[in-house]
Order: structure tokens, then sequence, then C-alpha cells
């Protein structure tokens, strides 16, 4: 008997899912803002560049939050619900088009392109404030054991 598909994931993921990495959802653009009257606390020099491995981090951050959640949708569940289902970064690959201004909020697009039971695979397209496509990222996730959520850490 062939498994029901899971409701559909849609074309892109956008940052303000509703899920969380340590309790802070993820892509949040105020973690791009340093205090007011400084250089912003993320970025590279030029102190108007915001700096790549920041960029690098963000889509890791979306695209491993985004294989939690198509996890759960593809098992029916709510965000939460029953066991925890958790991913961690297998590989990471980023390309780096040109510089991203650290002047305003940046979006995330990621694109689900591939699910295995044990991993998937999201492309991500990262825009500048301006709407100007500046990074293009791949991340591999892979589903590890609750062990990996533990509130006291993993090597505890």
């Amino acid at each position: 008997e062939t498994p029901a598909q899971p409701p559909p994931f849609g074309p892109t993921s956008r940052a303000t899912q509703p899920c969380t990495r340590r309790g802070m959802p993820c892509g949040y653009p105020q973690i791009l803002r340093g205090p007011t009257g400084s250089v912003p606390a993320l970025a590279a020099m030029p102190p108007d560049v915001l700096n790549g491995g920041t960029i690098a981090t963000l889509i890791d951050c979306h695209c491993v939050c985004s294989s939690i959640a198509d996890a759960y949708r593809f098992e029916r569940r709510e965000i939460g619900e029953g066991e925890t289902i958790w991913y961690a970064t297998a590989t990471l690959n980023i390309q780096f088009k040109k510089p991203t201004p650290i002047d305003g909020p940046v979006t995330i697009r990621a694109r689900l392109i591939e699910r295995k039971p044990k991993t998937t695979l999201f492309y991500a397209d990262f825009f500048s404030h301006k709407g100007e496509l500046t990074c293009t990222g791949e991340v591999l996730s892979v589903r590890v054991s609750k062990k990996w959520s533990d509130p006291k850490g993993f090597f505890h």
C-alpha cells in the first residue's frame, strides 16, 4: 500500500515560518542590526556590507528549520506535536554573487529539492532589502536523534 502524500509544501518557504532553533525564530531581520551609532555587529569591512559568515549561518538555519518543518508536515503533524523531530547540517554550500548591504532586512527563499527518509536537500536564494539576489546556497540536512534538541546541550 502506498503511503498518503503529505500536504503540499509550496514552492518556497520563508524565514518567518513557525520553526525555531534554541527558541529564536529563524531569519528575523532584527539580528542583523547592531547598537545605534555603532558599526553593526555582523558587518564585514566595509561596515555597510553583511558578513559572509553571517549570510551562511542564516541560510543554514533557515534550511535546517525548513527540513524540520517539512518532516513534521510529511508526518502530518503540527510542529512540536509528538516526539521531537530534529535535523542537523550535513553539507553547506554557499555561492556569493555580490555584496549584501546591511542597512535593511534580508529575505531568504528556500526550495525543497529532495526528500529522503533521513535527509532533505534545500536550495536557498538570499536577497538584499533592495530585492537583489546576492547569494545562493544548498543545504543537505540529516535527521538526528532527539538528544540534539536537549536544552542542556549535546555534550552534557
